[in-house]
């Protein structure tokens, strides 16, 4: 949609890595962010053993009503050796119960993010709701930072600027900023969109700061 891509263009670049070479950017003991399509939320994980084409995690919490089975389609989050956020797309192969519980994931896809922006991006889940065109609908927010974030929705936007975008950190703190549209893409059932923060009052400027000071904190401890 535009010359200027979040990801790929002088922002930040995406790396194709082939599922041959996970043993290249995932180690056993690694922590990892396990995600299902039934788990609100990032789950914790261990990695316990990495081979070519597949791993396996220990989960340092239950999953018991979560209907996480074989065949599944997962998303791991990470952080490499070289300090880089990457993610996996797999297939569970199989799991086990009992605890301690483990997933054995094959890999279909891995993509690298390796950050070069100005401002780090962290993995989340942030509720927002959009309000674009006198329309309004939700959206979940997997990574940002103090100049924009990714962004997931069911309904595509239409405009490219001065988009609102209201996020719900918790149930006492929400953050409304002004953002533009500066990367697209069609997904099999939703949309995936980059947004570069234009603008917010001193307030909310003042809250997301502190926010995403937050997140920095509870990486390095």
């Amino acid at each position: 949609m535009s010359s200027y891509d979040m990801d790929r263009g002088p922002g930040g670049i995406i790396a194709d890595l082939s599922a041959q070479r996970i043993k290249d950017q995932l180690h056993e003991g690694n922590k990892v962010r396990f995600r299902h399509h039934n788990i609100p939320e990032y789950v914790v994980a261990e990695v316990i053993e990495v081979s070519e084409f597949d791993f396996k995690i220990k989960l340092n919490q239950r999953l018991i009503q979560s209907n996480v089975l074989p065949g599944d389609h997962v998303s791991v989050n990470f952080i490499n050796n070289s300090e880089e956020e990457c993610q996996i797309n797999g297939v569970i192969e199989e799991g086990r119960a009992a605890f301690p519980q483990y997933y054995k994931i094959k890999v279909m896809r891995l993509e690298k993010f390796k950050d070069a922006r100005k401002n780090r991006r962290y993995a989340v889940e942030i509720c927002c709701d959009i309000t674009d065109e006198n329309r309004e609908f939700f959206g979940i927010i997997r990574n940002i930072s103090l100049s924009g974030f990714r962004m997931f929705t069911r309904t595509a936007i239409e405009n490219r600027k001065n988009i609102n975008v209201k996020m719900y950190f918790d149930e006492n703190t929400s953050v409304d900023i002004y953002a533009g549209l500066v990367r697209s893409k069609q997904l099999m059932n939703c949309f995936e969109y980059g947004l570069v923060i234009l603008g917010a009052n001193d307030q909310g400027r003042k809250e997301l700061r502190e926010i995403i000071n937050g997140f920095r904190n509870t990486e390095e401890n």
